[in-house]
């Protein structure tokens, strides 16, 4: 039996990447007003604060939420950049070019711990996404990594191959 999804059924993303405690005031304010809510990752952002979660809505109750959260002013978007971002650039996430510069402590994913980010370590938050990353290099080049591996393994199946025949002896 097959049965019919209804198009109110359907879930928008509203607001991506927020703290869990941003994600519970926005999910009160708008639950206050009669829109249900729904908080993607919430247990697992209650648990490590690295872990970031989206606001969803009905598509049917769209509308209504966006009213009511565009005049929420308590948590503004990151300012615009200070220094300027080469172009080459670009969000590994999204592929967007509307990156800024991070500078400062940074949190991580393993609870309590931080990192310092300087000017010369060139870690960019998206504006699009909200994404953090890193713009280095690879420190391995996969060639000479898949080389070596392929002599340790090969070195040790001789080995093996050795020491059945002189354990066969």
């Amino acid at each position: 039996m097959q049965t019919a999804i209804d198009i109110s059924d359907k879930l928008v993303t509203m607001r991506a990447g927020l703290s869990l405690g941003e994600a519970e005031v926005l999910k009160s304010l708008l639950e206050a007003n009669g829109v249900p809510v729904f908080l993607t990752a919430g247990h697992m952002a209650g648990l490590n604060y690295a872990v970031t979660t989206d606001l969803q809505v009905r598509v049917v109750d769209k509308v209504r939420a966006d009213g009511l959260l565009n005049h929420v002013e308590a948590f503004p978007a990151p300012s615009k950049p200070t220094t300027n971002v080469d172009i080459e650039t670009m969000c590994p996430t999204c592929g967007s070019f509307h990156l800024r510069p991070v500078v400062g402590a940074m949190n991580t994913a393993i609870p309590f711990l931080r990192i310092h980010a300087s000017p010369s370590d060139r870690w960019f938050e998206c504006y699009e996404c909200g994404a953090r990353f890193q713009d280095r290099l690879e420190r391995f080049s996969s060639l000479g990594v898949a080389l070596a591996w392929g002599a340790v393994l090969g070195a040790a199946t001789l080995g093996v191959i050795w020491l059945l025949t002189w354990l066969s002896l």
